[in-house]
């Protein structure tokens, strides 16, 4: 897997890498089994799979990666000239001005899909769509030779004052987002014609749940492939968490009163033989009192199943990962 990059310039392109599994340098490595020095570095070194040349690029907190394409998602927040250049001045004077303060919201561009064959970087097609937005994916999977599906946690139109620290400092943890929200499945027609793609028929949506769900984390087994279950917040930044069935649509919620909770990550049971056979794990913060703990729910119950308390309080936070092993 690797990162995708934006470059701006005269030619302002997406740049899709390719970076292997870190492995120390075999110096590194060496020292480090003969008892000396400190932990091997890891050596990094990635290529480039494609480059998208794109006049106006648009804003992507994440993209699709199935087992043969990566899915850029062009929302209709693309990157302004103008907002750039006006607002560069209103930062030089107050500094409270941000880089996503020079995009510009364009619904009549609707949203596009670029599709990218890993193999080859070849685009394989460009999939236009009604206007959306979205910041997470839950899983990305090919069904079939030309069907390819992305679920993604989508509202009508972008918004990130969420994040600005004065609404922070305002939020209470039990508030629903201001911002409602829908897990949707788009499926793309991969065998479909230019003009299919270029007028939206090639394009399938439909709506698993109709409510907001964040941040969804899925049995990193099932990644690439339909899944059954996925878990999330309640919640655009911070809030319960929620277990939602794809098949039926319903959702199991957990939560504990005036309590910021992270992205759930779950982890499978060794041995597992059923999808939701796990635990799922959190970090909660407790505000009134000023502590944290690592929240462990049942993966298929969602019911808790202990808590683990730090002997510090952790910041609010977002995302979050589970290592076996040292890390």
């Amino acid at each position: 897997s690797g990162p995708l990059i934006t470059r701006f310039g005269r030619r302002s392109s997406y740049i899709l890498a390719r970076i292997p599994a870190a492995q120390p340098s075999a110096a590194a490595a060496a020292a480090a089994a003969d008892g000396e020095g400190a932990p091997p570095a890891l050596v990094l070194r990635g290529s480039v799979i494609a480059e998208v040349f794109e006049a106006r690029p648009a804003y992507m907190h994440s993209f699709g990666l199935s087992r043969d394409y990566a899915v850029l998602t062009e929302y209709p927040w693309r990157f302004s000239l103008s907002r750039m250049l006006k607002d560069l001045g209103r930062f030089v004077l107050t500094g409270r001005r941000s880089v996503l303060d020079m995009f510009s919201w364009e619904p009549a561009l609707g949203t596009r899909f670029t599709v990218i064959r890993l193999s080859d970087g070849a685009v394989v097609g460009r999939f236009k769509a009604p206007p959306f937005f979205a910041y997470h994916i839950a899983n990305t999977f090919q069904e079939g030779d030309n069907k390819l599906c992305i679920d993604m946690c989508c509202y009508e139109k972008v918004f990130y004052d969420d994040m600005n620290l004065e609404t922070l400092r305002k939020k209470q943890p039990e508030e629903d987002s201001d911002h409602p929200g829908q897990l949707r499945r788009y499926t793309l027609d991969l065998a479909a014609d230019e003009a299919a793609r270029e007028d939206g028929r090639a394009v399938q949506s439909r709506v698993i749940a109709d409510k907001l769900l964040e941040f969804p984390r899925i049995n990193p087994r099932m990644m690439f492939q339909p899944y059954r279950y996925a878990y999330s917040l309640t919640s655009s930044l911070l809030g319960g968490l929620a277990k939602l069935d794809i098949a039926t649509g319903g959702v199991t919620r957990w939560k504990l009163p005036d309590t910021f909770v992270s992205e759930p990550v779950f982890v499978p049971r060794p041995g597992a033989a059923t999808e939701d056979d796990g635990v799922v794990l959190a970090v909660a913060l407790e505000q009134a009192v000023g502590r944290s703990c690592l929240v462990i729910l049942d993966g298929a119950t969602f019911q808790e199943v202990a808590r683990a308390y730090l002997p510090h309080h952790v910041p609010a936070g977002l995302h979050g990962s589970y290592f076996e092993g040292p890390f």
